[in-house]
């Protein structure tokens, strides 16, 4: 008897939702590579980036953006803890890239970390405005 993993809502809105186009899907489930959670929403004109990231510092974390892809990378020693009874996250390095949509303005965005949470704001151009050209 073979059992099928039925698709989540998320996984269909993944799929369909052109935004999400670019959702690491390489890492195969149980791998031993750490991803951190990210929940991402847009609220008006922001674009919010949120990170599961605790154990770091802010010394530990990178973000940086080049030609409208976001990169968000954590860096950690791994320290010696003893045996493990229960491990339930990981504290070490990673990497996690976003292709940010072409209304993102890259100039404005900002980064807090505040207890073991990333937050990335990016605010988006506002394309409703008309912009009138003056002809010369």
């Amino acid at each position: 008897m073979s059992l099928l993993k039925r698709p989540t809502l998320f996984d269909l809105i993944v799929r369909e939702d052109p935004f999400f186009s670019n959702v690491d899907r390489s890492v195969p489930v149980g791998s031993t590579t750490f991803v951190p959670a990210v929940n991402t929403y847009r609220a008006g004109n922001d674009l919010t980036f949120e990170v599961a990231a605790p154990g770091y510092s802010k010394q530990d974390l990178n973000v940086s953006v080049d030609r409208n892809v976001l990169t968000i990378q954590g860096t950690a020693e791994l320290e010696d803890r003893g045996d493990a009874i229960r491990t339930e996250f990981e504290t070490t390095s990673f990497t996690r890239t976003f292709t940010l949509p072409s209304d993102v303005d890259a100039t404005t965005l900002t980064a807090k970390y505040n207890d073991g949470i990333l937050t990335v704001i990016a605010s988006l151009l506002d394309s409703s405005r008309t912009l009138n050209i003056n002809i010369e």
